[in-house]
Parts: C-alpha cells; sequence; structure tokens
C-alpha cells in the first residue's frame, strides 16, 4: 500500500471506539495505538469473513458438486462403450465381408479355369487357398432331360455340371460358399 504524504498509511474508515473500551479514555499514545490495531483486526476479520462468504456462495453457485460430476462421467462412459461396441461389430462385419468376397473370388477364378487349360472330363480335385480357404472342384457328366429329343443334333458335345465348394473358418463358426454352372464339352472318346 503506498504512504500518504507525512510517512503514515493512509486513513480508512475505521469502526467507532466503543466509550466502555478502556484505552479509549485514557490518553495515551501507546494505548491509541494498541486500540487502533485491535480495531483494525477486526475490522480486517469482519471483512474477510464477508468476503469468504460472498465467495462461496458464489463458487457454490458456479461449480458443480461432486455427483453432478460423477453422474456426467457415468453417462459419458455408458455412450463410449455404447459406441466401442457398435464400431467393435462394424469392423466384425466388415472381415466377414471380406472373407465371403475372397471366398468368392477363390470359386469364380476356379470356374472359370475348368475346361480352359484342360478338356473337360469327370474330375474331382481339391486345395487351399492362402490357408485358409480350402476349395474343392467337382465335374461331372450333366443328364439333360431334353437330350433325348437332341440326339442327333451334335453326338460330340455334351454338357458338363462343375460346381465349386469353398469353406473357412469365420471365428468359432464355418462357412461355406458353393457355386455351381453347365459347360459344354466334347465327349471323350
Amino acid at each position: 500500500m503506498a504512504r500518504a504524504a507525512g510517512g503514515s498509511l493512509p486513513s480508512m474508515r475505521l469502526p467507532a471506539v466503543p466509550a466502555s473500551f478502556p484505552s479509549a479514555r485514557s490518553g495515551s499514545t501507546e494505548s491509541a495505538v494498541a486500540t487502533n490495531l485491535f480495531i483494525w483486526k477486526i475490522f480486517v476479520a469482519e471483512k474477510w469473513h464477508r468476503f469468504s462468504r460472498t465467495c462461496s456462495e458464489h463458487t457454490r453457485a458456479a461449480g458443480f458438486s461432486l455427483i453432478e460430476v460423477l453422474i456426467a462421467l457415468a453417462i459419458v462412459g455408458l455412450a463410449l462403450a455404447a459406441a466401442a461396441g457398435t464400431f467393435g461389430a462394424g469392423v466384425a462385419g466388415h472381415a466377414a465381408a471380406r472373407d465371403a468376397a475372397t471366398a468368392l473370388a477363390v470359386a469364380e477364378e476356379k470356374l472359370a479355369g475348368a475346361g480352359v487349360t484342360a478338356p473337360l472330363r469327370e474330375s474331382r480335385s481339391e486345395g487351399s487357398f492362402a490357408d485358409r480357404f480350402d476349395w474343392q472342384l467337382t465335374v461331372a457328366s450333366y443328364d439333360d432331360p431334353a437330350k433325348d429329343r437332341l440326339a442327333g443334333a451334335n453326338a460330340t458335345l455334351r454338357l458338363y455340371r462343375v460346381a465349386i465348394s469353398v469353406a473357412w473358418q469365420d471365428g468359432h463358426r464355418q462357412r461355406q460358399l458353393a457355386l455351381a454352372t453347365l459347360r459344354l464339352g466334347r465327349v471323350p472318346p
């Protein structure tokens, strides 16, 4: 605090000293100083009490209680758990779709290659792709019910049923994809 021109502290409005106070009647300087110091302490204590009461009322009104914070954290935790569950299900669904697409690509490749490199004949072959997808290709002659009507049309060609089955493990479940088509091939000699 800045000092006044005479070297003393600036004057503040202090409460009046009651007449019953012992030092108020005596005229000594020491007792006057003691009285003023005592009154100053009471004045400061009263102001501090008002200030702290006002601050605590504002703090209580402006802040959150512990129970409110705990309830808010519980709600946020439940929301995050639900979101994590949704993302987990989405990731699992994406993995299942990726596996099904891979199995379909393997099946279509094997169907497209049947009868291209070697002539079609009744056979059965199997193999594995990426050590996860087991496939089985079956070529069998197809008995066409309309064959008798078309017997004289072309005796050198025959219909074959080409079937492929791809199986893979999806977690604890065994999945399987099967495709089949008819192909026209030459009758073996």
